[in-house]
């Protein structure tokens, strides 16, 4: 915090108290942020990354932590996870859209919610491709010019998230499995799978 005010020249403590405190209307953020992104990085060449990051955590307070995945150290461990959307353009990058994702026990918990200040709107559990696919959608919405999705293991090994790409009309490359079924006739014309030894 006290680097970014030095950039800004405004009180940290401002800063925090807006970040932590403050009544900030994030998804108006969020949103100019992903139409910049898009002025800067978007079209045909451009692809929209999915993917999700994991933050290790000590304590039981923060929102959405639990002894999950973290792909970050690579095994079970206390952490938060984030789904993120990422706009790409050669070798330019920027975050258009986050999600963090929340156990099931944590959105059956509304005391614990509470706690967290978790909004109410934000509690229903959707899992990881869920959110990735919401984001999609909203991309989609706001305008958002790319010429296909990119997709990490963690997703392209589930079937119906795949379907669920290809329905919104998305050009898409995945990461599967070896011994995920891809007998489905591929949509596109000149569309192939490429089997990675």
């Amino acid at each position: 915090m006290l680097r970014m005010s030095e950039v800004n020249e405004v009180d940290h403590q401002s800063m925090q108290h807006m970040l932590t405190e403050g009544s900030v209307d994030w998804d108006g953020f969020g949103r100019q942020i992903a139409l910049e992104a898009n002025e800067l990085l978007g079209g045909r060449d451009a692809v929209l990354i999915f993917d999700e990051s994991s933050f290790a955590k000590k304590g039981e307070a923060s929102a959405g932590v639990a002894r999950q995945w973290n792909g970050r150290l690579g095994k079970v461990d206390n952490c938060q996870v984030g789904v993120f959307a990422t706009l790409c353009r050669g070798d330019m990058a920027t975050l258009i859209d986050t999600r963090l994702y929340l156990p099931k026990d944590w959105c059956d918990d509304e005391a614990r919610c509470k706690k967290a200040a978790i909004p109410k709107d934000k509690r229903e559990f959707l899992s990881k491709s869920q959110l990735a696919l919401a984001m999609l959608e909203i991309a989609r919405q706001r305008g958002i010019q790319f010429g296909y999705v990119g997709i990490d293991g963690g997703y392209g090994k589930e079937p119906t998230f795949l379907r669920a790409v290809d329905a919104q009309g998305c050009r898409f490359v995945a990461d599967v499995l070896r011994s995920n079924d891809l007998s489905a006739r591929p949509r596109a014309v000149g569309a192939r799978v490429v089997r990675m030894r």
